[in-house]
């Protein structure tokens, strides 16, 4: 209850329709924060109406469970630090109090986000280690997307689908927020499945003129209008030789500039129909198209 109770407190500033010119802002999770936060930075600076002190409490494929492991073993062990800020090593508690953040967004492991029953009893004593160390903070909830629809998950004939997965992420973090007294979502999910059926030229897959089982280098197949990484070739360090690798979970540039512009026009509540940045190699076209839709779901959702 104490939880719920300052979360709604705290509601009125974020839900305030006013620009904000600088923003202290902490993400709790893994990979998919660096996903959202690895162009944020140049889109603060190219768009020039903001400032931003920007962390990141991460560790690749960490659940809440871990997060909340690692800060039990942090207190038992000052030297046990598992993630960095401005070059140094940084415990969560550390984190929470090494700023005095305003927002404090928090997102679950991939496919963890669409199983809420693993979440607890690890999110309800982060949210409370937060209100405790950082009370002034705003929660906002970091929700995350669905792989791309040629994942192996994809593939049991079991029912599940990329859809569905994007569906039962939706709804947990719906739950959630609804939970936490209306808790505002981020809702990079809803954005990256809107861009994919939106988008003028859309990806398909498989490619019918890639051979999938005798793929030769450096020839990849067709994955024009994808947001996730999906095929690269990789060469080992040792033998260099060539491997046709996946990555049907994390983003592409194209996903990772519509996300950071999500975060930036959601956060700071930024028009950003005026930014003309867009990393090399999204057109200007295309990045106009991606801005839009980060401007459509840049409201704050419950």
């Amino acid at each position: 209850m104490k939880i719920q109770l300052l979360l709604i407190m705290s509601l009125s500033a974020i839900l305030s329709a006013e620009p904000l010119t600088e923003l202290k802002l902490l993400s709790i999770g893994n990979s998919y924060t660096v996903n959202a936060h690895s162009l944020l930075r140049h889109i603060i600076e190219q768009h020039g109406k903001a400032k931003a002190v920007i962390g990141m409490a991460q560790v690749g494929g960490c659940t809440f469970e871990r997060h909340w492991k690692m800060h039990l073993k942090s207190e038992k062990d000052a030297n046990y630090k598992p993630y960095r800020f401005n070059d140094k090593k940084m415990s969560l508690r550390d984190y929470l109090t090494a700023e005095k953040w305003d927002v404090v967004t928090i997102q679950s492991q991939s496919l963890q986000a669409s199983q809420p029953e693993t979440w607890q009893p690890y999110l309800d004593n982060i949210l409370g280690l937060v209100k405790e160390l950082a009370p002034q903070a705003k929660i906002v909830l970091y929700r995350t997307w669905a792989y791309r629809a040629d994942h192996e998950l994809f593939k049991k004939d079991d029912g599940f689908t990329a859809e569905k997965m994007n569906e039962k992420i939706g709804q947990a973090f719906a739950e959630l927020s609804k939970k936490l007294g209306g808790a505002p979502i981020i809702p990079a999910g809803d954005a990256i499945w809107a861009a994919y059926q939106e988008e003028p030229v859309k990806f398909v897959t498989p490619d019918k003129e890639f051979d999938y089982e005798h793929p030769v280098h450096p020839k990849l197949p067709n994955q024009t209008g994808s947001l996730h990484n999906g095929y690269r070739w990789s060469k080992d360090k040792k033998t260099e030789e060539w491997t046709l690798a996946f990555d049907a979970s994390h983003l592409n540039v194209r996903g990772r500039y519509l996300v950071g512009c999500l975060f930036y026009a959601f956060l700071f509540k930024q028009d950003i129909s005026d930014l003309t940045w867009a990393p090399k190699g999204i057109a200007a076209e295309d990045a106009a198209f991606l801005r839009g839709i980060a401007m459509k779901y840049s409201a704050p959702r419950k």
